[in-house]
């Protein structure tokens, strides 16, 4: 991440995964603008994947950190859960889905899981 920052100068967007407020908050100081964050529940879409971290898994890194929170894994429009404080926690549903892939806030046929 430092290495890219670098290059890529302040103004570039970069991303990380991170599973644990503690490699959150370092990825943030070395420079990620948001976060990846997950899995959140178990998923199909990818194997080897570790265990899902739940929705109070994301939000207990989206409350170590300053930066946008994307849930990933598992997250779907009918099958999610708040995950975070609004305006700054999102989700992202996989390309098997139809329609646009990343919304900010929980979608308004938020069922929980």
């Amino acid at each position: 991440m430092r290495a890219a920052r670098r290059v890529l100068g302040s103004a570039a967007v970069l991303g990380v995964t991170a599973r644990e407020p503690g490699s959150a908050a370092e990825a943030v100081a070395a420079g990620a603008s948001y976060l990846g964050v997950g899995p959140c529940h178990a998923t199909t879409t990818k194997t080897g994947l570790p265990a899902p971290i739940g929705p109070a898994g994301v939000r207990a890194v989206a409350a170590a950190v300053d930066v946008p929170v994307i849930a990933i894994g598992g997250v779907t429009p009918r099958a999610c859960r708040r995950c975070g404080p609004p305006g700054r926690t999102g989700w992202r549903w996989s390309e098997r889905s139809p329609g646009p892939r990343i919304r900010p806030g929980p979608p308004p046929s938020c069922s929980g899981r």
